[in-house]
């Protein structure tokens, strides 16, 4: 839905007369319940069967496009993109980002990088998603997608597996080894609790860092089609550079999980954040006539983007383990939620204001960076033998 809400902004804009704030304001609206919700969800996944909590996710999400879909009101449009909010943080974040720290310790950063392809293929299809909108409209576009959401996901929901060590394996599928007494996964792995997680620096760090990166993200992406109208190009080529973009991030996403596993990665991290800060640079630089300043922000953005989403989870069970590992994802994904909510109606506020996004592109690249040297600074974790 992040890639794809780009196209269906400016047609509910002239279907209800909303400005870009309002509409974009229910992205954040999202985020903020996925911030209030994913601490408790954390502690839930740690809990409770992974089936059960996909399966829930993925009806939320698709019940919440259906009922997009018939919204007559800002009241309405809102209330859906809350359910939207349950779904995806349960079915698309969370959960799954768990679920690769739980099953992979020497490739993490590979497995991470293969499960965001998976959640980032969306975006190759927006110019076949605009085709849809504008041909059958954007409410009957949203009830196909609830329905195809529902075939794929239902079916991949139900092969979900819990923890390897039901299944009398370690992570990476290895046999435990009895005779050395390795069976023992807490042996293996070292673990802080969460109290300990909140206290210490790389905690807050890397918080921030990822409230920044989000906010560049979750901006861009949203007013990406809106933004390009604005400065002359037409709706079926602002599409395509869209496609271009989420073709950049897929291409990204295995090879920066790969780094990470070969990399501290806190210094990946640090890459993808510099990435972000000069593909919205490279936003604020192009006109409609800039053909190859829009392709080059797309490449050099979508990079970004791409190597984002496989260094979060290795990351984060670096520095804070794996027992623990749902509770502080949903405490760091307090700090993701303040860069969905503040970032994205802001940069509609700045359209709406003054009739150009300009500064809020400029300002997005600054903060980028600026998560980039805060990534820099922290020291490396404890027993840390990478590069």
């Amino acid at each position: 839905m992040l890639f794809g809400f780009t196209a269906f902004v400016n047609p509910i804009a002239t279907t209800f007369g909303w400005s870009i704030a309002q509409i974009s304001l229910g992205m954040s609206l999202r985020g903020l319940e996925s911030g209030a919700l994913n601490p408790f969800l954390g502690v839930v996944i740690d809990r409770w069967p992974a089936r059960r909590l996909a399966l829930a996710g993925v009806l939320a999400y698709g019940l919440g496009l259906l009922l997009l879909s018939r919204v007559n009101n800002l009241a309405m449009f809102y209330a859906a993109f809350l359910v939207i909010g349950l779904g995806s943080s349960l079915a698309i974040q969370m959960l799954p980002m768990t679920m690769v720290a739980r099953w992979f310790r020497k490739n993490i950063g590979k497995a991470s990088g293969i499960l965001a392809v998976g959640t980032g293929i969306g975006g190759v299809f927006i110019p076949l998603l605009v085709k849809l909108i504008d041909t059958y409209g954007w409410q009957n576009a949203l009830i196909v997608l609830a329905i195809g959401l529902w075939v794929v996901g239902i079916p991949l929901s139900l092969v979900f597996r819990n923890r390897p060590e039901e299944h009398g394996l370690l992570p990476d599928g290895s046999p435990p080894d009895i005779a050395n007494g390795s069976d023992n996964p807490e042996a293996r792995d070292f673990n802080i609790g969460v109290r300990q997680a909140i206290k210490m620096r790389a905690f807050w760090f890397i918080g921030i860092t990822l409230m920044l990166q989000i906010a560049t993200i979750n901006a861009v992406v949203i007013h990406l089609m809106p933004y390009l109208a604005s400065i002359g190009l037409e709706r079926s080529s602002a599409s395509q550079v869209s496609m271009v973009v989420a073709l950049a991030s897929m291409g990204a996403r295995i090879p920066f999980g790969l780094l990470s596993d070969i990399f501290q990665k806190r210094y990946v991290m640090a890459l993808t954040c510099g990435l972000l800060s000069a593909g919205a640079f490279l936003f604020w630089l192009i006109d409609g006539s800039s053909f190859v300043l829009i392709i080059l922000f797309a490449i050099t953005f979508g990079l970004g983007m791409g190597g984002f989403q496989p260094v979060r989870t290795p990351t984060i069970a670096e520095y804070f383990g794996i027992r623990n590992f749902g509770a502080i994802l949903g405490l760091l994904s307090v700090f993701v939620t303040i860069g969905m909510i503040v970032a994205p109606p802001a940069a509609g506020w700045v359209f709406d204001t003054l009739g150009y996004y300009d500064p809020a592109w400029l300002i997005l690249s600054v903060t980028a960076l600026a998560g980039a040297i805060l990534i820099l600074i922290l020291p490396p974790p404890p027993g840390s033998s990478v590069k």
